[in-house]
């Protein structure tokens, strides 16, 4: 059993998050995956918190001491507090552009003031800066809290900028987790019980180089189990099946089963088990749940299903060997079932589900 040191994105394979974009958008996969241009990388507030929710519990164990000492490694802590006003929109598409005109050394290739004119006009097109010129926005940029924010997080450009606000909003959900009843026991130590955290592996599926981040994985030695348990943060906690298959949590799932599978051979009398940690993010503040990924949703995750609605959703198998299919063929405009029928293709409606 080999643990993988080498940084998770710069493992040249095949991850879950690639197979759902193909599932999504074939021709994006082909730009990003297949010709390597640059993913445009999205930002929020949701997603900055839910990446440090992840640090803390996946990275660090829910080890608060581990997460003091690994934040710099990870994160800037900004000495201003993002705003929502038009000057902090101005520096997130700044800071994006700069990101965008740098090389692989850490250069940036245009001007600021090119730049600063391209992210202004972009907003005015959005409506933003009403009747405003950009002589009058770089004079209002200069100085502000917002300058500081583009700046500090400029300095820090391969890490993710938090403010106090938002790294106190963690640590309150976080501390909640780690004092439920139902779901401390993830984060606690136990007799013969090896808790691994955040876990990164290569490994092959259907002839590809396949790699997988799992974000806490515990081999428990007394019940012969090998428990994979991914961290989700949302709103809707108890509503999390929708997202589940919006968002096709399934086909990580099963992907993150077949890789733990392939790597722990040696302990083939093990049960390999899967579930979710979703951890509420709303005001709210409602008890964390842990949902449990059975068999039969591991079945239908490999090998597709179709809901009542009569909406098929293809599984890992289906779409792996298009994948292999496009690349064999170089296709990438058209799917291996529409290529395969010449382009002529029959409407499927399940009309018994539809409205009237």
């Amino acid at each position: 059993m080999n643990v993988n040191q080498t940084p998770y994105r710069k493992i040249d394979a095949l991850s879950a998050s690639d197979i759902k974009l193909f599932n999504k958008d074939r021709i994006a996969f082909y730009h990003q995956k297949i010709l390597g241009e640059k993913r445009k990388e999205k930002s929020s507030d949701s997603l900055v918190l839910g990446t440090l929710i992840d640090f803390v519990l996946s990275d660090c164990r829910g080890s608060w001491q581990e997460f003091e000492q690994n934040f710099d490694d990870k994160f800037i802590l900004l000495s201003v507090k993002k705003g929502t006003g038009q000057l902090f929109l101005l520096a997130d598409l700044l800071y994006e552009y700069t990101f965008r005109d740098m090389d692989e050394e850490g250069n940036i290739t245009s001007s600021f003031s090119n730049r600063f004119e391209e992210a202004f006009d972009r907003l005015q097109k959005e409506d933003k800066f009403k009747g405003k010129k950009v002589e009058w926005a770089l004079e209002q940029f200069k100085d502000s809290d917002a300058e500081i924010y583009f700046s500090e997080n400029l300095k820090a450009i391969d890490k993710l900028a938090v403010d106090e606000w938002m790294l106190t909003k963690c640590k309150n959900i976080v501390e909640n987790v780690l004092i439920d009843d139902n779901v401390k026991y993830l984060f606690e130590k136990q007799e013969n019980v090896k808790n691994l955290g955040k876990y990164i592996v290569e490994w092959e599926y259907k002839g590809l180089k396949a790699k997988s981040e799992l974000d806490n994985l515990t081999i428990n030695h007394n019940t012969k189990e090998i428990i994979i348990t991914e961290i989700k943060s949302t709103w809707d906690s108890e509503d999390f099946e929708k997202t589940y298959l919006k968002l096709r949590y399934d086909l990580a799932a099963i992907y993150y089963y077949k890789a733990i599978q392939y790597t722990f051979q040696d302990l083939q009398d093990y049960t390999i088990k899967f579930q979710f940690l979703v951890i509420d993010t709303s005001p709210q503040g409602l008890r964390p749940l842990i949902y449990k990924v059975s068999d039969i949703d591991l079945n239908k995750a490999e090998f597709g299903f179709k809901t009542k609605s009569g909406y098929y959703y293809k599984g890992l198998e289906e779409l792996v060997d298009e994948i292999l299919w496009c690349q064999e063929t170089q296709n990438w405009r058209i799917s291996k079932n529409a290529y395969e029928q010449k382009s002529v293709l029959n409407l499927d409606i399940n009309y018994e589900t539809c409205n009237n």
